[in-house]
């Protein structure tokens, strides 16, 4: 079977994404604390994080992040699951996630996030 190339990936999404530079906090569905990690880009169905330790791949886990809209704050509370992963040279993994459960608020600001999206292609 032949390796999906970065190419491949992009155009298998689901949804485009814009860079987002975001700190935020994950957890395994069994684990007790959170741990920090790196959003580095976003869209309307899923996010690619910054990690320190690979994760498993197709595991769910809890998101916590905040959007800022004007020294606005909105919190983010998101259900994903590991979709791929890949070590980079720095000894850091991208793990690329897909949305599975958003709050209603949630939605709404996804779905804003593929109007910014569509805006800027």
């Amino acid at each position: 079977m032949a390796r999906k190339t970065q190419k491949t990936r992009q155009e298998s999404r689901k949804s485009q994404r814009i860079d987002f530079a975001c700190p935020t906090w994950y957890k395994g569905l069994k684990d007790r604390c959170f741990h920090k990690a790196l959003i580095e880009n976003i869209g309307g169905k899923g996010l690619c994080l910054v990690l320190k330790s690979a994760p498993y791949l197709k595991s769910k886990i809890k998101l916590k992040f905040f959007l800022i809209d004007n020294k606005i704050k909105f919190p983010v509370d998101a259900l994903c699951k590991i979709v791929w992963c890949k070590q980079c040279s720095d000894g850091t993994f991208r793990a690329g996630l897909e949305f599975l459960k958003l709050s209603e608020q949630d939605r709404f600001l996804s779905a804003m996030c593929e109007k910014i999206i569509d805006l800027t292609v």
